[in-house]
């Protein structure tokens, strides 16, 4: 397992800070070096590797800046040859996380490990001066599990003298008192050469309060900046779709004066709008229709003209034509003449009852009873003068029930009034008599209820006829105020209404392939 990169996103002093170590050069030592001045964080750095891969402890010391619940850190490890990124949050369970923030076993990084937990993994390569020194300790004192190791073994001591003289030269190559050519001087003089370039790069405070000053009204100001961008960008783009819908603006425009012009035209029933679905519907099934019986008119037309003309057949047309209709009048009679013998059967029976009943012989031609059309038209003229008596018998009988009512009310008025009036009460009584003798001589009544049948018939006439006018469903005076448009008037507006449509359908598909 390899450590190529750490992020301590959220962790102790440190807020979304990085340790790149890079990839392994091959041929090349892979050891890395983190030093500097006490307090900057280099033993933070190491707990948060640690808390990486064992998870981070329930008593964190690292949580002075960042709660237990922000605490984040994330890294790239190369385990088996193969990079993943990790990445690991404070919970109790479900911890550690794949790049994509999803849950995974943290079997993958002890696997890595061969089960080593953390005090064995921080006793064998978490080491710094004090465990280095305490080890040794241990070691010359024969205590401590490494101590107690190397004195198991009676060869062991010899190997520890050999490895303390390494030690040593080591040592000394490292650092000598007052020797200038040792790895810890040179690495002092680069020390002191970078706190040289580090303070030439520090900021004084009030610089840096500055620059954190002008940082958030750079934000600020982005933030703004932002915002008007998001508003101009929202202008433009329905700036664009008003551009794109100007030239159907003027279409509509044009449309719409086409359906001013036809404001002066009666209110369409509901209906037809109804029927428009349906018409729409049938137009398909029409034109194909239409299509045949061209195509069988152009068939019947080449037929024709390839026929050869038969002079002598053409002389006879004429008797042809009363042939063939002698023919239909032939073939209609002997269809209707079983019927016509069974009407006649009911006739001739109809007859026999009615000279039975006239007390004649039976032998008596039925012909000779017949009355003459001048009697039949008196007798007509007759029936329908009495029907009309009898009418005005019926109304003058009411007519005079209802006189003789008011007159004997008027009578017992009189007998209320007394007799005082004298001459002038039986004047009176004589104008009401008179009055009521004028009222029953006219026929007023009469009249009136026969008027009043016939506009009855003719209402019930004119209603049927209307009725016939489907669709149209109103009144017939309302029918009578609509002006009858021409035949070319209303070809016209077949063909306006049959461009309007198409049009509406055309700018209907446009409307949905903008808005897809």
């Amino acid at each position: 397992m390899r450590l190529r990169r750490l992020d301590l996103s959220r962790y102790g002093m440190f807020t979304d800070h990085t340790i790149n170590f890079g990839e392994r050069i091959d041929g090349s030592p892979d050891l890395h070096i983190v030093y500097g001045p006490n307090e900057t964080g280099k033993s933070t750095a190491l707990g948060g590797f640690l808390d990486l891969l064992f998870g981070i402890e329930p008593r964190s010391r690292y949580s002075f800046l960042h709660g237990y619940e922000a605490m984040r850190i994330e890294s790239d490890l190369e385990i088996s040859g193969q990079t993943h990124r990790l990445v690991r949050v404070r919970k109790t369970k479900a911890s550690l996380l794949d790049e994509h923030g999803q849950p995974i076993a943290d079997g993958v990084i002890a696997n890595a490990l061969g089960g080593m937990d953390r005090d064995a993994y921080k006793a064998m390569f978490s080491l710094d001066d004090d465990t280095l020194e305490g080890g040794g300790d241990e070691i010359l004192r024969s205590e401590g599990d490494l101590g107690q190791l190397l004195f198991a073994t009676s060869a062991g001591l010899v190997e520890l003298s050999k490895t303390l003289n390494r030690l040593r030269e080591s040592a000394e190559k490292f650092h000598r008192d007052r020797a200038r050519n040792t790895e810890l001087y040179k690495w002092k003089e680069e020390l002191l050469q970078l706190d040289k370039e580090k303070k030439g790069l520090d900021t004084a405070a009030s610089a840096f309060a500055r620059f954190i000053t002008d940082r958030d009204g750079a934000k600020s100001a982005y933030d703004t900046a932002m915002s008007a961008r998001a508003e101009l960008e929202t202008e433009r783009e329905d700036a664009e779709r008003r551009i794109q819908g100007l030239p159907w603006l003027g279409e509509i425009h044009r449309l719409r004066g086409e359906i001013m012009q036809l404001e002066s035209l009666p209110e369409v029933p509901q209906v037809w709008f109804e029927q428009v679905g349906s018409l729409i519907n049938q137009e398909p099934r029409l034109t194909t229709r239409l299509d045949g019986l061209k195509q069988r008119k152009r068939q019947l037309s080449e037929k024709k003209e390839s026929l050869a003309v038969d002079n002598a057949i053409l002389g006879l047309e004429s008797q042809i034509a009363q042939l063939t209709t002698a023919r239909a009048r032939y073939v209609t009679a002997t269809a209707d003449l079983p019927e016509r013998r069974s009407t006649l059967s009911e006739y001739d029976g109809t007859i026999r009852t009615v000279t039975r009943r006239l007390s004649e012989a039976s032998g008596i031609n039925p012909t000779s009873l017949t009355v003459p059309a001048g009697v039949v038209g008196s007798l007509n003229d007759l029936i329908e003068r009495r029907s009309g008596l009898d009418e005005r018998l019926r109304t003058t009988a009411a007519e005079m029930e209802k006189a003789g009512a008011a007159v004997g009310t008027a009578h017992r008025a009189v007998e209320e009034t007394g007799t005082e009036a004298g001459d002038g009460a039986d004047n009176t009584f004589d104008r009401l008599n008179a009055a009521t003798k004028a009222v029953h001589a006219d026929d007023h009544r009469a009249r009136l209820a026969m008027h009043m049948r016939r506009r009855n018939e003719l209402k019930a006439a004119l209603d049927a006829q209307v009725a016939q006018l489907h669709p149209w469903d109103g009144a017939a005076e309302v029918l009578a105020g609509v002006r009858v448009p021409e035949t070319g008037e209303m070809d016209v507006w077949r063909s306006t209404l049959d461009q309007a449509v198409k049009d509406i359908d055309r700018l209907e598909r446009e409307e949905a392939r903008l808005l897809a």
